[in-house]
């Protein structure tokens, strides 16, 4: 589904900041893969190259079997519609609509029609457990329902890939397993999930980790236990 070779990114400037140095690796149907780095490592970047919202300074990205360096701006805005979901740690939501306008508005943009519409967006409400809340305005709920909110949301065009960016960041123990236990039920059912994340415990619920260090690959490989990667064990 995803395969990306030799990936640099550089950002000009008085000096020139190389955040991606020739990132290689593929990504298959229904993986859940775990993205870590320290702070610099270049994670935050390959999420936006991987997710259109930016693009290599050089190397090649194949999405589908396609190369995204084919496509325009407008036709990759048109692919991330319809083909990605995403989830960040800040919600997103428009704090004064209902759950209901907040997970519709991928829809909206898409120009689905009015009944199916809201036929996709009561089967998302229900999937994260929120059909109570459907006509509740985002901003009166608690931060572990904003992000199932912000799930449904990502998946009420049902995406066969779905981004997370330190989805557990704003929220406590509790709420943060119950989102990863949502990511981890779609991903059961076969919805490939891309996460990055810098903490251990939220990253272990992935099969497959990628840890970047200082615009490198450093790791790619099985899931290691949090004492391996705690400790700093794995190679």
């Amino acid at each position: 589904m995803i395969s990306v070779k030799g990936l640099e990114k550089e950002y000009p400037g008085d000096t020139t900041t190389q955040a991606l140095r020739g990132v290689s690796f593929e990504i298959g149907k229904g993986e859940f893969v775990s993205i870590m780095g320290p702070s610099g490592s270049g994670k935050s970047t390959l999420l936006h190259i991987l997710s259109f919202l930016d693009r290599p300074s050089s190397g090649t990205y194949l999405f589908g079997g396609k190369s995204i360096g084919d496509l325009s701006d407008r036709e990759l805005a048109g692919v991330r519609n319809k083909e990605m979901g995403f989830v960040f740690q800040a919600f997103n939501l428009l704090a004064r609509s209902t759950v209901f306008e907040n997970v519709e508005l991928p829809l909206l943009y898409a120009g689905v029609d009015g009944i199916l519409r809201k036929e996709k967006v009561q089967k998302a409400i229900f999937d994260v457990g929120l059909n109570d809340k459907m006509h509740t305005e985002a901003g009166k709920l608690s931060g572990g329902q904003k992000q199932r909110v912000a799930i449904a949301r990502a998946l009420v065009n049902d995406p066969p890939v779905l981004f997370a960016d330190e989805p557990t960041g704003n929220l406590d123990s509790k709420s943060g397993a119950q989102i990863m236990d949502i990511l981890r039920v779609l991903n059961d059912t076969g919805r490939t999930v891309i996460l990055v994340t810098h903490e251990t415990y939220t990253a272990s619920f992935g099969k497959r980790l990628i840890r970047l260090r200082d615009g490198y690959v450093e790791y790619d490989g099985d899931m290691p236990s949090e004492k391996e990667m705690i400790s700093g064990a794995i190679k």
